[in-house]
């Protein structure tokens, strides 16, 4: 049922999250079942662009979880990662989590992670806040100098602390272009 309803939300953006299934928690001493995005929030809101929200340490936000409204199996959890449904597990070692990170945009297989998409956006808004420094002025070659020097400090700056990956990391090709 939740591979068919989650066609209904695509997007070709990868901002959309499709969660699955109703979680359980105690509200006021009563088991209620709740609807598994604000548990996805929680987990977003708490944790970096370029941390995956399926990252096993994330349990440490998910501490109210007393079940799941369902469970899949293994084949159940690929399919629903495969149609874009961000579903939670209960691990019986690690207990409940995220299963994969992913949005309902699954028409490119690049853009299908969540923290592809949280990233991308960081990085967009962080050089256009700092671009607002700019914002009608000469388009000069010292100006454009500056604003390059400016974004490459920035990025590496991001590299020595693991939140990009540098060039020498990446398989073929450059981590990034400015």
């Amino acid at each position: 049922t939740c591979i068919t309803d989650v066609a209904n939300f695509r997007d070709t953006a990868g901002r959309m999250i499709y969660g699955f299934p109703w979680i359980q928690t105690s509200i006021d001493g009563v088991l209620t079942y709740t609807n598994p995005a604000s548990w996805i929030a929680s987990v977003l809101s708490q944790t970096s662009p370029h941390i995956d929200p399926a990252y096993v340490k994330n349990t440490a936000f998910l501490g109210g979880i007393t079940a799941l409204k369902q469970t899949l199996t293994r084949a159940g959890y690929i399919q629903a990662m495969a149609a874009g449904i961000m579903a939670f597990e209960n691990d019986q070692d690690i207990g409940f989590k995220i299963k994969s990170g992913v949005v309902t945009q699954i028409a490119d297989s690049s853009k299908v992670l969540v923290l592809r998409r949280r990233m991308a956006d960081f990085l967009t808004n962080s050089a256009a806040r700092f671009l607002k420094n700019y914002q009608n002025a000469v388009n000069s070659t010292g100006n454009r100098t500056l604003i390059k020097s400016a974004f490459m400090t920035f990025i590496t700056g991001l590299e020595n602390v693991g939140i990009l990956p540098k060039d020498k990391e990446v398989k073929s090709g450059k981590a990034k272009i400015v």
